[in-house]
This record gives structure tokens, C-alpha cells and sequence, in this order.
């Protein structure tokens, strides 16, 4: 029995996620959300991530993004923001993740930590 390491989510015209749809999933290292019609994302929509390396949500509508949204995705390494216009998000919301060494940002800049 493997868990499942990789969900391709892309290109599927989702407009809306249920609050709780990755609660029984903390297998997931690798998640793509990426090229959808997203707006908006609950502030939980990521908890039981725990596993979670890499999050792609490049492409889509997001108007704004929680401080908190990513609260909880302690191994997340690699975050893809990309071509998303126009985002509003507080720059505070990667402190906590202390695994975290690139983020591509929707101006196409990218952040680098040393962790």
C-alpha cells in the first residue's frame, strides 16, 4: 500500500476548494494547484500538509493570500506564486516556514532563504 507522494491538480478550471479537501493527506509531498481559476483560499485549506515540499499555485486569480495560509507546512521547501496578478499578500506569512528556500513571487521575483 503507497500513499500518494504528488497530486496534479493543474489545468483543471477549479474555481472553489472545500475548506477541509487535504485534511487526510499528509503523505503529499508535492502539490499542484497551478493554472486553475482560484480567487481565493481558505486561511486552513493547507492544514494536514505536514509533508508537503513543494506548492505550486502559479496561474491563478488569487486576489489575496492569508498571513496564515501557510501556518502548519513545516517541510515546505519550494513555493510557486507566479503570474498572479493582481496578489495582495503580507510578506510575514513565510516566517514560519523554516524549511523554506524559494519562493517565486508574481512580479517574477524570486526570494531565497538560508535556512
Amino acid at each position: 500500500n503507497n500513499p500518494l507522494r504528488s497530486l496534479n491538480l493543474s489545468n483543471n478550471q477549479l474555481s472553489t476548494l472545500r475548506e477541509n479537501v487535504f485534511n487526510e493527506m499528509e503523505s503529499i509531498m508535492y502539490l499542484d494547484l497551478s493554472n486553475n481559476q482560484l480567487p481565493t483560499l481558505n486561511e486552513n485549506i493547507f492544514n494536514g500538509l505536514t509533508s508537503l515540499l513543494y506548492l505550486h499555485l502559479s496561474y491563478n486569480q488569487l486576489l489575496r493570500l492569508d498571513v496564515n495560509i501557510f501556518n502548519g507546512l513545516d517541510s515546505l521547501e519550494y513555493l510557486y506564486l507566479s503570474n498572479i496578478q493582481p496578489l495582495t499578500y503580507d510578506p510575514d506569512m513565510f516566517n514560519g516556514l523554516m524549511s523554506l528556500e524559494c519562493v517565486l513571487l508574481p512580479n517574477d521575483q524570486t526570494l531565497r532563504f538560508n535556512r
